[in-house]
């Protein structure tokens, strides 16, 4: 029943981003023709990455929250199927035809768990929900993005929405290659190449950062001021405030230095970065056998954040104590134990142009053994150390704003102290072409690999605010700070097994891939708490018929399990009470299984 349900909120979100890049590469290469040195190679390259972000805020806004003042008469305003206009208070009526009536539960949960209120699909696909705009029901804070107050002349967005990032890299390397036919130990083939690289990377960031506004009331409706110092009249009934009661609300007491920098302002910079790095590699062969060989590789590697975390944005905001906190040691207070000023708790959302490449020194080791005419065995081990591991997390900065200079404690991607990761994977090929026709068609591919990660602190999950008690956090974590200690999408185990068959005109596969539990997100978005998804495999399958050397004929179906998935929310650690990680459930997902026919012609 429509009547039975409300709209809270809605929300929308756009991208218009576009970027170029330039890029030069020039190598050399010099034949030595030696017994154990065969060639030296060189060469250069040079890129310059241009890229201007248009990124608009996830532009949230209230409609009909329970928390909603609308006076005296906020009846006409709950009902999603309230479509009359009530002069009364200026609503002119919700849009028609953005709710409908459907079954839900099907399949997912084991059977239909009745009829629901959703907004359909093609309403959203249509923005639809613009409709329900503050300018065209009249009531509420939501306006879509393109119609917002403070966008930009002939733009859909802000000036602290939009990042002008580039990315110059210049890098040279040498590389000495060695062994050969000729090149023997303890007759035994011996073959690799040793080599340096210099890479440099330049980082050029242009957006703005924005000051928190000034939203506060300082005259009540009837003209009187908000910030007289007195106490509010007591309570009949009620005890008077206990001594040290703050007489008025916090931002009264804001400095003039304060003021000047909460004036919702913003101002445009542009942040430079150089980063430079060695990276030498060492890699080497040697053949026990003419079917046996091993592999031995060592380097340091080197990862550039994504483009997308170096845009040049801040949003600041400012928080003040509660004025029944008392005990609030923003509080500033004279000998007397009065309240006579407030010290500002200042945060930020950003991303970082600041950002270093991650580098890793990583260490690889294999046996492998070749048989017949595709099959191999494997067993390989490896060891990698992180440095400057990008995390989400906090760094403080200081900002000046009209003339004054405040300690901002800025809240997104940084570089964390690093980690590690170790393992060993194996792995088995074959087709069994010993088999009589037409199973000699057969094949397989597996492989099983085992990853142990250390040395992640998660020690920016939660910042206590305010920071000098240390005995509360971001908004919903209840206090908790968080150490999950594992890298992002990184299982402990993850198994793969494909069935092959390819005989003449047919070609068939069936692969099956599991992977254990892994984190998803190290601090969610609204919890501020770890997300893991637990295990789950999944069934894909594919067939593929030649018709004739220039037409084939594929059906490939995906998901053929129906596998669900399912998010778990972290809320204690190994330093908890418990002595352990306790994980809850958070949410569950299904993506439906998919088949596709397609037709390759090739002329």
């Amino acid at each position: 029943n429509p009547n039975n349900y409300y709209l809270r909120s809605v929300m929308d979100h756009i991208e218009d981003s576009d970027g170029q890049q330039w890029a030069f590469r020039a190598d050399a290469e010099y034949d030595l023709g030696t017994e154990w040195l065969e060639s030296i190679k060189v060469g250069a390259r040079y890129a310059d990455r241009e890229q201007t972000v248009r990124w608009s805020t996830y532009n949230w806004a209230n409609v009909a929250n329970t928390w909603t003042d609308f006076g005296a008469t906020p009846h006409p305003y709950w009902n999603l199927d309230s479509h009359d206009p009530d002069p009364a208070s200026g609503f002119t009526g919700y849009p028609e035809g953005l709710y409908e009536t459907s079954p839900f539960g099907a399949d997912f949960f084991g059977g239909n768990l009745g009829d629901f209120v959703f907004v359909p699909v093609d309403a959203l696909n249509a923005h639809r929900p613009d409709e329900y705009s503050r300018d065209l029901i009249g009531v509420g804070e939501f306006r879509p993005i393109c119609t917002r107050l403070n966008e930009l002349p002939d733009s859909c967005f802000v000036d602290n929405e939009i990042a002008d990032v580039s990315e110059t890299t210049t890098a040279a390397y040498a590389m000495l290659r060695f062994g050969g036919n000729g090149a023997t130990f303890a007759d035994m083939p011996v073959s690799g190449n040793v080599g340096l690289r210099y890479v440099e990377t330049k980082n050029a960031s242009s957006g703005f950062t924005r000051f928190p506004p000034n939203t506060y009331v300082f005259e009540n409706p009837d003209g009187t001021t908000v910030c007289d110092n007195a106490y509010p009249d007591p309570v009949e009934g009620q005890p008077p405030p206990p001594p040290g009661t703050p007489r008025d609300p916090a931002h009264c007491y804001l400095s003039d230095e304060d003021l000047a920098f909460i004036n919702g302002g913003s101002i445009g910079d542009t942040v430079k970065a150089k980063h430079r790095h060695w990276l030498p590699s060492f890699n080497l062969r040697v053949d026990l056998s003419p079917d046996w060989l091993i592999r031995f590789a060592a380097s340091r590697a080197l990862s550039r954040p994504d483009m997308g975390q170096l845009k040049n944005f801040t949003a600041i905001s400012a928080g003040l104590p509660n004025p029944t906190d008392i005990n609030d040691p923003r509080w500033i207070r004279d000998a007397n134990g009065e309240v006579v000023g407030v010290t500002p708790t200042y945060t930020a959302q950003a991303y970082n142009p600041r950002l270093a490449p991650t580098t890793a020194w990583q260490v690889d080791i294999s046996l492998e053994h070749y048989f017949g005419n595709a099959g191999l065995f494997s067993l390989a081990f490896f060891h990698k150390q992180f440095d400057n591991y990008i995390q989400q997390g906090s760094f403080e900065i200081d900002f000046t704003n009209n003339g004054t200079t405040r300690n901002v404690e800025v809240r997104g991607p940084s570089n964390g102290k690093g980690a590690k990761i170790q393992g060993f994977e194996v792995a088995y090929n074959r087709f069994f072409d010993f088999l009589p026709a037409p199973l000699d068609g057969l094949g397989i591919q597996t492989n099983y690999t085992y990853v142990r990660n250390s040395g992640v602190p998660n020690y920016t999950l939660s910042v206590p605010s305010p920071p000098a008690t240390g005995d509360q956090t971001n908004a919903g974590t209840l206090g908790s700070t968080l150490n999950p200690d594992s890298l992002e999408g990184m299982s402990s185990h993850v198994f793969n097994l494909v069935g092959l068959y390819e005989k003449g005109p047919i070609a068939a596969r069936l692969a099956y891939n599991w992977r254990s539990r892994y984190l998803v997100t190290v601090v969610d978005c609204c919890v501020y708490l770890p997300v893991w998804q637990e295990p789950a495999g999944f069934l894909d399958g594919s067939l593929r018929y030649r018709v004739t050397d220039n037409i084939e004929l594929s059906l490939q179906g995906s998901n053929l399990l129906n596998t669900k998935t399912q998010l778990l929310t972290q809320v204690t650690d190994e330093d908890s009470p418990e002595g352990r990680r306790v994980l809850v459930p958070d949410a569950w997902f299904q993506n439906d299984r998919r088949f596709t026919f397609g037709v390759r012609v090739r002329y």
